[in-house]
């Protein structure tokens, strides 16, 4: 039997940490959820490690020398995929064009192809919602600092640097999966972050965090009913991350 392995590079992070990490809140290793329930369906995870913070290319950049010192990666045998989550998938569209080898299928899941309106807000935010850019700071998280990190995901930075839309010939299948869910459904981290004031203007059906529209890229397989922050298996709704996981495995082995 074909033995599928995956490796995942999760959403990108502000801190820099592999774990699910927002001001003083640490959920733990962002992939743990992901990874019991691909290797319950017959699914070889392996995280991405060691990314750290910093540009699109520098991150990619970690990521690529990740992969080209992992031994089961390197191994022409195996039949190995990309799974990316949030703007991981666009490191992982990042990689393609330079692989050292062929890639079964690249999968991404909720990723801002082209752009992210909450970003747009974040990185404007210290200039025209000084109020809201106040409260975050009074839990923990310095926007304005940030900055960097969110101008680099808008719509106009990406089209200066995201690779054309196409399948590189490293990669056999390229897929996306669509999340978007109502507010009312989203989980109560979300429903609070979203009381500060500046987040008035995120109004396109998304799921929390990125919008709808920008997540198709290549074969869309699938769109489900899920916020973002339970899209790796946080805050319950186990449904939904079950028919989630289902669908990501039953591409990896098709």
């Amino acid at each position: 039997m074909t033995v599928n392995h995956v490796f995942f590079i999760r959403g990108l992070s502000t801190y820099g940490r592999d774990n699910a990490k927002w001001s003083v809140f640490d959920f733990g290793p962002v992939y743990r959820h992901l990874e019991a329930a691909m290797e319950t369906r017959g699914v070889k995870f392996h995280p991405v490690l060691g990314l750290g913070a910093g540009s699109l290319p520098e991150v990619t950049a970690r990521a690529a020398a990740f992969l080209h010192n992992d031994p089961v990666w390197m191994d022409p045998d195996k039949r190995v995929h990309l799974l990316g989550h949030s703007a991981g998938g666009l490191v992982v569209r990042l990689l393609l064009p330079g692989l050292k080898r062929q890639v079964a299928s690249a999968l991404t899941v909720a990723t801002p192809h082209r752009g992210s309106g909450l970003a747009e807000i974040c990185a404007n935010m210290p200039e025209r919602n000084k109020g809201s850019a106040l409260v975050l700071k009074s839990f923990g998280y310095n926007v304005k600092i940030k900055r960097h990190f969110f101008s680099e995901l808008t719509s106009a930075s990406l089209a200066n640097v995201m690779p054309a839309e196409g399948k590189p010939t490293t990669v056999s299948r390229i897929g996306s999966i669509v999340c978007s869910a109502p507010r009312a459904e989203w989980c109560l981290p979300l429903k609070m972050f979203y009381k500060i004031k500046a987040f008035d203007d995120f109004t396109l059906p998304s799921d929390g965090v990125v919008e709808r529209d920008s997540q198709p890229f290549g074969e869309v397989i699938r769109e489900i009913s899920i916020d973002h922050f339970r899209q790796v298996g946080l805050f319950d709704q186990n449904r939904r991350f079950d028919q989630l996981t289902d669908a990501m495995a039953g591409f990896f082995k098709g």
